[in-house]
């Protein structure tokens, strides 16, 4: 029987990101890539999806590429799916707290590309936040900007047992060029950026005060941002090489698992990093 055509819409969310509508995620082919829709808008959402474990590999690595194996642990029946839920204990499934603004991975040395999470289930008005890099780093002043083209960040996960000793010392560029758009953004998370470094790698005296410039960059700038409530069955997919987000604290009397499935850069699609 022939194949029946992709109807897939795209409907404009606030600020950037995209809900993907009349699309089969198991089966429907888009005219335009995926991976080229999600660099374009940032974060896609497709919702009122009903998925295994197995169906949610499938479709991350039909489209965005071969998910990994979660650094350390895996909570999933599938070992490439993580279980982001406060049902087991906190240092498994990340808990009820706060998760500050973030890059996934950025403290290895090839960082996330492509991050997923599809909600299984999640208490009502539970929000996750998502603010556009490429938007933060031209907000900037020029003279920032100028000073920062030629810096690095020292890049370290809260938890000791997260970091890859081979890897250390973890230093990204600060502005980074997306391999598809080829659009600067503001590489830089409250959770896992620690200090500048100038070009001969030393510290720069008013690091923790540029710092805080630009975290406010990314927390503090709600035409940057866009605001996600989660529902059952929806799918979240975003792009960390122009997105860094936020989980706001949660009451842990409430159930939340949302599965979640990572891509990670490799030598070849990283070659501005490093």
């Amino acid at each position: 029987l022939p194949v029946p055509p992709c109807t897939m819409k795209l409907r404009q969310l606030s600020n950037f990101g995209a809900q993907v509508l009349n699309f089969n995620t198991c089966t429907d082919t888009p005219h335009t890539p995926l991976l080229q829709l999600l660099a374009q808008h940032k974060v896609l959402v497709f919702p009122d999806q009903y998925w295994d474990e197995k169906d949610q590999v499938e479709f991350t690595t039909r489209h965005f590429g071969q998910p990994l194996k979660h650094i350390n642990r895996a909570t999933g029946k599938q070992p490439e799916v993580f279980a982001v839920t406060n049902t087991v204990e906190e240092t498994a499934g990340l808990g009820c707290k706060t998760l500050p603004f973030h890059s996934d991975l950025s403290y290895r040395k090839f960082p996330g590309s492509t991050s997923m999470l599809y909600a299984v289930t999640v208490p009502s008005n539970n929000y996750t936040y998502w603010t556009d890099l490429h938007k933060a780093w031209e907000g900037l002043p020029t003279e920032l900007k100028n000073k920062l083209r030629t810096c690095t960040m020292r890049h370290v996960h809260p938890e000791a047992k997260m970091n890859v000793a081979a890897e250390q010392p973890v230093v990204q560029p600060i502005v980074i060029k997306h391999p598809i758009t080829g659009l600067p953004s503001l590489y830089v998370t409250r959770h896992f950026s620690t200090c500048i470094l100038d070009s001969a790698g030393n510290e720069l005296p008013d690091s923790q005060e540029i710092l805080e410039q630009l975290w406010a960059q990314l927390e503090e700038r709600p035409e940057y941002r866009y605001e996600h409530c989660w529902s059952v069955g929806d799918v979240v997919v975003w792009d960390n090489l122009n997105t860094a987000h936020f989980r706001p604290a949660f009451d842990n009397n409430s159930v939340r698992l949302l599965n979640r499935t990572q891509v990670r850069l490799s030598e070849e699609t990283a070659p501005f990093f490093g």
